[in-house]
């Protein structure tokens, strides 16, 4: 296969790590002064995700997403037997999402930036994502590297819908069949890139992807910076 003339990542779980809920919500609730095992929140936040509705929160409308958030975080409490204010951490940790303070990039994110930039790929990110992706990119200090930066929130779509895919392409000029897109969902990334016509490349960095490898007729690789030299790997 021939190189790709532009590269998509997806921004959490290919660029970014972002922590568990559980994780958290259990700092959250320590700094009101109660502690909750991680294994009780965890079983907690599966409960209460169930009872959610919709099931996923959009980014696409801030309003929907922030009242997402507030339900889940009281289902969550609620099902966690928290004895304090459920509202006060619900705060918390909303203000913590919009500082961008629990994003962190993955230990090998620079190098396979590097990697790819070097060998003069043009790079973008495409991801579901609300008004804040921009900002956390300037703060992680990884803005630099990407022409462009598309979320789903400006794109006002969603992946898997492939028009997604097609605005980010009409943005950079490139055709789909010319362009890669690095992920690590199954069915945002994975289906939604071929359904745009679009190459895809899948990074597992936690293993769940593991069971999927036999159906899944796209490389899978561990780490991005597998993922950048299998794509550098491919043929000019």
């Amino acid at each position: 296969m021939a190189r790709p003339d532009f590269v998509f990542l997806d921004a959490g779980g290919t660029l970014i790590h972002t922590p568990r809920l559980e994780e958290i919500i259990a700092r959250a609730c320590a700094q009101q002064g109660e502690w909750i095992e991680q294994e009780t929140l965890s079983d907690a936040v599966g409960r209460a995700l169930e009872r959610m509705h919709p099931p996923r929160p959009t980014s696409l409308d801030l309003d929907a997403y922030r009242h997402w958030w507030w339900q889940f975080v009281h289902l969550a409490l609620g099902e966690a037997g928290f004895r304090g204010d459920p509202e006060c951490v619900a705060w918390r940790l909303w203000e913590e999402y919009r500082s961008g303070c629990w994003l962190r990039l993955f230990p090998d994110t620079i190098e396979a930036l590097e990697c790819l930039s070097a060998a003069g790929c043009r790079l973008g990110v495409l991801s579901n994502w609300d008004d804040t992706l921009e900002t956390f990119l300037v703060q992680l200090g990884i803005r630099e590297y990407f022409e462009c930066v598309v979320s789903s929130y400006m794109a006002k779509v969603e992946k898997p819908d492939p028009e997604i895919f097609a605005y980010a392409l009409r943005l950079v000029g490139v055709e789909a069949a010319r362009a890669c897109h690095i992920g690590d969902d199954l069915v945002f990334d994975y289906l939604g890139a071929l359904a745009a016509g679009v190459r895809p490349v899948l990074v597992d960095y936690t293993g769940k992807l593991a069971e999927a490898a036999l159906s899944v007729e796209c490389p899978i690789v561990r780490t991005l910076s597998e993922a950048a030299r299998l794509i550098l790997a491919e043929r000019v």
